[in-house]
């Protein structure tokens, strides 16, 4: 999860401060700490919050903005906030998944473009999940979110994303469980 932003920030013209707020380590051995977009995730990455292996993005995101969001580094990001789908793993071409090294932001070594093509819609109660999620990641007060599911708003507000990211993971986890056992 770590890169090497002090070189990187000479190769690009910056300033290593630029870079370090959105580096995924700080610091190196013993005392390195992971975080994102400056929340604390621990000296461990064992409940693995961050997608590290292989990426999933919303291709209707990064064509509007121009850039693939921190959100999507988030391995809790499962549909997009904002086009109520699900996430791209894949590409809709060649079936290969996702890779960091690719020719383009939204282009499969393949040479196909990486579109939206084949993505389900999702629930409402996931999209508020995702808008609340990505709210917390960027630091914007989740009172604004719309909440007709009721989520516990002023706990989500209190609560660290590092816990929150682990909660979503174990919820999870128990979720695939109970349906595998049909009890769900």
């Amino acid at each position: 999860p770590g890169f090497p932003y002090e070189k990187i920030a000479k190769i690009v013209g910056r300033r290593p401060e630029e870079l370090s707020a959105i580096a995924y380590r700080l610091g190196s051995g013993r005392s390195a700490r992971f975080k994102i977009l400056n929340h604390d995730l621990g000296r461990s990455l064992v409940h693995t919050p961050l997608r590290l292996r292989q990426p999933a993005l919303c291709p209707v995101c990064v064509e509007t903005l121009g850039y693939i969001d921190a959100f999507w580094d988030l391995r809790a990001a499962v549909a997009c906030p904002e086009h109520q789908t699900t996430v791209l793993r894949a590409c809709p071409t060649c079936g290969a998944g996702i890779r960091w090294r690719r020719p383009g932001l939204l282009k499969c070594p393949c040479g196909a473009t990486l579109s939206p093509d084949g993505l389900q819609c999702v629930d409402g109660v996931t999209v508020e999940l995702m808008r609340a999620l990505r709210d917390k990641l960027h630091g914007n007060a989740l009172s604004a979110v719309s909440n007709p599911s009721a989520f516990p708003i002023e706990a989500l507000e209190r609560i660290p994303l590092r816990a929150l990211l682990y909660l979503l993971e174990v919820l999870g986890t128990y979720m695939l469980r109970s349906r595998r056992e049909g009890t769900g």
